[in-house]
């Protein structure tokens, strides 16, 4: 069935006392729960109503959202196995399928369409980490070189700009220590203008990606682990770190006597 455009979504009839979705008894016709996708890329709440129709045939349905099954796999639709026949013009008793966390055994091969297995739905996930997992390790050392060159490239610049007023303020007895911190308060604040550029970015990418998954049929979850986002800033950090040392040893360098240089 179709909905929003070209979107599939699938329907299923759930028999009563169901060990995998939990429907209430009391659901009437057109009252149904929706899987978390749907909810998700749709933005529907409870009391919402929607309307699927048929692929092939000039019918349309509308129905009322009850509830949310936390389902994130697919575009879903949940309703008892008697709504779900008075609904569709079926037999009451009728159903054709099963779920089944074990291998069904007592049917016929024939009766069998297909067997999906948790390895077929991690395949492409699998694929990708195989393919793709090395060169993310790439990616994190390219982005902590990348900024670091960026903080010393900045550092670098007020440094060899200032070197006279960093030499008079050796010979005013200051300590390398305190000019450091002085001279390295500018790029300190990237640092910071840097984590709410990574605040922005990740709402940001929230939104993009949601805007993306709304021009294809189907959805998946947008996740990003905290562990991940720990990460990029002790990157971020070391990268800092690194070049806190080298601009220090830079400001050592530079002889008391630089500020008596080229004076008129």
């Amino acid at each position: 069935m179709g909905a929003g455009g070209d979107e599939s979504v699938a329907v299923y009839g759930i028999m009563d006392e169901s060990a995998y979705i939990d429907l209430p008894a009391e659901l009437a016709a057109g009252e149904v729960f929706i899987s978390s996708a749907f909810q998700n890329k749709f933005g529907l709440q409870v009391g919402d109503e929607f309307q699927l129709h048929e692929e092939y045939e000039n019918k349309e349905y509308t129905f009322t959202v009850q509830g949310v099954t936390e389902y994130d796999g697919g575009i879903a639709v949940f309703m008892p196995n008697t709504s779900f026949n008075e609904v569709f013009d079926r037999d009451p008793d009728s159903f054709n399928g099963f779920l089944s966390q074990k291998e069904i055994t007592d049917l016929d091969e024939k009766n069998i369409a297909t067997i999906i297995t948790e390895e077929d739905i991690t395949k492409v996930t699998n694929q990708l980490m195989h393919s793709m997992g090395q060169f993310f390790w790439v990616f994190r050392i390219a982005m902590v070189v990348m900024s670091a060159a960026l903080i010393y490239l900045l550092a670098k610049i007020i440094i060899e700009r200032n070197e006279k007023s960093i030499s008079m303020a050796k010979i005013l007895g200051f300590q390398n220590g305190e000019i450091s911190s002085l001279y390295m308060l500018p790029t300190a604040i990237i640092i910071v203008c840097a984590l709410i550029g990574f605040g922005v970015g990740y709402l940001l990418i929230i939104k993009l990606f949601k805007i993306f998954m709304m021009q294809m049929d189907g959805y998946f979850a947008f996740y990003m682990e905290p562990r991940s986002m720990v990460l990029s800033i002790v990157y971020l950090l070391v990268g800092y770190a690194f070049v806190s040392v080298i601009d220090y040893i830079r400001i050592r360098r530079i002889p008391m006597d630089e500020a008596l240089k080229n004076i008129d």
